[in-house]
């Protein structure tokens, strides 16, 4: 049942409603198009109390009407670089100084949204609310590094995506602190033994919440598509690496995915040096709590065994937004808590899941943009993103470099000039290729063995003379959903191409090919025949024009890949006993 039926027809335009097991929901219908809109439904338990850090659980029924006119409140924030990001944005469009003031003023003034804990709700934009019209289903899985955004940032409050027949959906999750603690005590709390990993469970909820529900409001459960940019690229295909996601998705679109391959384990030292449970104890401590708040020196903290009860009591009884705060003066090594590879939810690093063929095989977009690092690199200052906070002096930036590329070095140090010696702008552009491009290309070449993969590049520029920023971090978002803004203004070019990449991206969700009538040919990549869809004010197909330095990359990743396998099956293997 959709609609609920004991309205007419009449009633129904102006008054959407529509009823779940749950509960009785009532939307709007807005805009020229006519799209009905259910804002800030909740698809989990508020997190509080007992439940914080803690798998979500179905939510509990209402009585009477829920109200859906507003987006829910969003995760608590890390902001520490939203500041740098958006000053590096504004100074790289070109704009005037007038402009340019105007918008660091709205920025700087603009009323703070709020932050809570219980975040868990989706809003649904759909164009019929029939069950009998099965629209394909878009979820759209916010970026912010999983510390920061939501899912109703205003770049994807749009009605174009809808407007082709989808029912689109989008939802905010739990991030930081909050979403992704991990500690030996709370591991003990559930058979599997694992903590950290509860914001990319709300992600799976959501899936599940879908399943059940989407059919109320016009759309196909059996026709879903997930995508997402940047956080949410990565856990796009952190999604289709993990079993517990199996099912509940039948399309993937990565956009420019900051895959942190290697980065976190939950009980073995990664590059950090640490594990995830050490950092969450080193937390603990730093907000006072456990040993009577010592040091937070990741050293000086050791495992020991069993939960203590009364610890989590007192970490559950602190108020969320002391921990969003204390978390902002936590060593900042460690304080962007991310998903974590546990043997489980997420069994080992994604890239590997890929490069052998266990991921959910579903057709898949992948692709980033041509300048990522121009807003990015700033916030990691070396080629090498694994050694961000241990980067080597420009003295020993060669010696450093020839161990991580070995044979390439040569061919390495040709394509970048300068780079030897630590030069900028070399180690700018090497950081773009090797953390966006080369891991969509990586990812692509593995997929394409079971999957159908298509792979873009997006190369639009600002349009302004002045302009530095290129085609930034992000600037292909608000060409997907179709909303241009200040900061991200259109011209009758700019129109044309996000009309396209609208229906590319929908015609993908329909039929699993991007293809549409009169379109310029999107061609599946393949390792015999790599090849791109370049989305500028001309789109066109080409060959992979980095292709041979993203081979480099690709050497690198397997061999790290190789040497964390090696590692856990060391760990793995029972220790034999021979008689003396």
């Amino acid at each position: 049942m959709g609609a609920y039926e004991i309205h007419s027809e009449e009633v129904r335009l102006t008054k959407p409603y529509v009823k779940l097991e749950d509960g009785l929901l009532l939307g709007k219908r807005k805009g020229r198009r006519k799209i009905y809109e259910f804002r800030g439904v909740p698809y989990a338990a508020p997190p509080l109390g007992k439940r914080r850090w803690k798998a979500p659980e179905p939510p509990a029924p209402w009585v009477g009407t829920k109200t859906c006119f507003r987006d829910g409140p969003i995760a608590f924030q890390l902001a520490v670089s939203l500041q740098e990001f958006m000053e590096d944005l504004v100074s790289g469009m070109g704009f005037s100084r007038t402009k340019a003031l105007l918008i660091r003023a709205l920025v700087k003034f603009a009323p703070p949204r709020k932050e809570d804990e219980n975040c868990l709700t989706l809003s649904i934009r759909t164009p019929s609310l029939e069950p009998s019209a099965c629209q394909p289903v878009m979820v759209w899985i916010h970026g912010g590094g999983y510390v920061d955004g939501s899912g109703s940032e205003p770049m994807y409050n749009g009605h174009a995506i809808p407007s082709q027949g989808i029912v689109y959906v989008s939802f905010n999750y739990r991030l930081g602190v909050l979403g992704f603690l991990a500690h030996p005590a709370l591991g003990e709390e559930n058979s599997e033994g694992l903590s950290g990993n509860y914001g990319f469970l709300d992600q799976i909820q959501a899936l599940r919440w879908i399943q059940g529900n989407i059919r109320r409001f016009g759309g196909d459960p059996s026709n879903v598509t997930i995508f997402g940019e940047s956080g949410g690229g990565d856990a796009v295909l952190r999604l289709m690496a993990s079993p517990l996601a199996k099912g509940l998705f039948h399309k993937a679109i990565s956009q420019s995915p900051g895959t942190f391959h290697e980065i976190g384990f939950l009980r073995e030292k990664g590059v950090m040096g640490c594990t995830a449970e050490e950092i969450g104890r080193a937390f603990v401590r730093h907000c006072g709590l456990e040993d009577g708040g010592g040091s937070e020196d990741l050293s000086g903290v050791k495992d020991d065994d069993g939960a203590d009860q009364r610890l989590l009591d007192k970490l559950r009884a602190l108020p969320a937004v002391y921990l969003a705060e204390r978390v902002k003066t936590f060593d900042e090594r460690f304080r962007e808590f991310n998903p974590i590879i546990d043997g489980h939810i997420i069994p080992k690093p994604v890239l590997d899941t890929f490069r052998s063929d266990n991921q959910t095989s579903v057709p898949l977009i992948i692709g980033c943009n041509a300048h990522e690092h121009s807003v990015t690199f700033r916030f990691v200052g070396t080629p090498i993103f694994d050694h961000r906070f241990d980067r080597p002096s420009s003295s020993h930036t060669q010696n450093f470099l020839e161990q991580e590329f070995g044979e390439d070095s040569s061919a390495f140090f040709a394509h970048y000039p300068g780079i030897e010696s630590g030069d900028t702008e070399a180690c700018a552009q090497a950081f773009n290729d090797g953390f966006y491009g080369a891991k969509c290309f990586f990812i692509a070449k593995a997929a394409a063995v079971s999957n159908t993969v298509f792979l873009y590049h997006f190369e639009r520029e600002p349009h302004s003379p002045k302009q530095t920023a290129g085609a930034f971090h992000a600037a292909e978002v608000c060409f997907v959903h179709g909303t241009p803004n200040m900061v991200f203004p259109m011209n009758e070019q700019d129109r044309l191409l996000s009309k396209k990449m609208v229906l590319y991206w929908t015609q993908f969700a329909k039929t699993g090919d991007p293809n549409f009538a009169n379109s310029e040919r999107w061609s599946p990549f393949s390792a015999t025949a790599q090849s791109w869809l370049k989305l500028n004010h001309k789109v066109e197909q080409s060959e992979v024009t980095k292709a041979a330095i993203y081979e480099i990359f690709c050497r690198r990743l397997d061999r790290t890949l190789d040497r964390i396998s090696a590692s856990q099956q060391q760990k793995a293997a029972p220790v034999s006993h021979q008689d003396s």
